[in-house]
């Protein structure tokens, strides 16, 4: 089911994101997107131990789906939740009613006390957060001597790499698909509010890590080429690479480079021979016992 979201003031866009724009409003393809997201959870939990009786605290924690990915491990797990979104905080609750729910910022972990956990997890949260270093402090600081922090997040510094290359083949060729994929690459990945999304890469997280003054890091890229599944046209221009991004129908585009780009696009979007490329970077380090 989709959450209401109609009454919400002010707009929530982590809220809109996760239960609206990362899968189109498409119902079909929300299965698969939560699929997937799962999967993700249950690596990131590969890497560290779930103590019997431990603690977990899961930062940036959305809808709750790590916290309750290592309930499902470990049931004997006291697990914390915290996120800036109320609205997802309230969803987390209705999943995981046993929990702790703290509405709180990746970078100031109020309430969660010092050396109180054993595990401090977080799953695409230090992408949008400016002083990830703080994000970073945070984690240590509440971390038990030899505990784990576990970390996956996107890498979409080549994204915006692309965005000056593809300006110059725009200007080159003059045509308008050219034109309209430099434009809606611009939108989702470049300037001053996408900073702190653009702006690292996994060196950056492991020597952000060591910075705070974990001891044994580990960093692990992976890339993954592969089809997207097939979708309709209306739901590909209704998704939302990322929170901050516009989704393409949002995109201020002439009608001559929006027809370029769905004449180009869609055949392979309704055929799922739509290629796509993902990065994610785990990291998991141990402070010091």
């Amino acid at each position: 089911m989709f959450f209401d979201d109609t009454a919400m003031a002010p707009r929530d866009i982590w809220f809109e994101w996760l239960n609206h724009g990362r899968f189109g409003r498409d119902e079909r393809l929300r299965a698969r997107v939560e699929a997937e997201t799962a999967r993700l959870a249950g690596r990131l939990l590969d890497h560290v131990p779930l103590p019997a009786g431990g603690a977990l605290v899961d930062v940036g924690c959305g809808a709750g789906l790590v916290g309750l990915t290592a309930l499902a491990l470990q049931p004997d797990l006291k697990v914390t939740f915290c996120d800036v979104s109320g609205p997802l905080l309230a969803q987390a609750r209705a999943r995981a009613p046993g929990g702790r729910f703290l509405e709180v910022p990746a970078t100031a972990l109020a309430g969660v006390a010092d050396a109180s956990q054993d595990v401090a997890a977080a799953r695409a949260v230090l992408a949008y957060v400016a002083d990830k270093g703080r994000a970073f402090d945070e984690m240590l600081r509440v971390l038990r001597p030899g505990g784990w922090m576990t970390l996956a997040e996107p890498v979409w510094r080549d994204e915006a790499l692309a965005v000056p290359a593809m300006a110059a083949v725009a200007i080159s060729r003059g045509d308008a698909l050219a034109r309209a994929r430099h434009k809606w690459k611009q939108a989702q990945f470049s300037g001053e509010a996408m900073a702190a999304l653009t702006g690292y890469s996994e060196r950056d997280l492991l020597m952000l890590a060591r910075a705070a003054g974990f001891g044994e890091v580990h960093v692990r890229l992976e890339i993954d080429v592969e089809a997207s599944p097939a979708m309709s046209w209306a739901a590909f221009c209704a998704l939302m690479p990322h929170p901050l991004a516009p989704s393409l129908k949002e995109i201020a585009l002439s009608a001559e480079e929006r027809a370029a780009l769905e004449a180009a696009l869609r055949p392979h979007v309704e055929a799922g021979t739509n290629w796509r490329t993902r990065r994610v970077a785990y990291v998991w380090a141990q402070k010091p016992a």
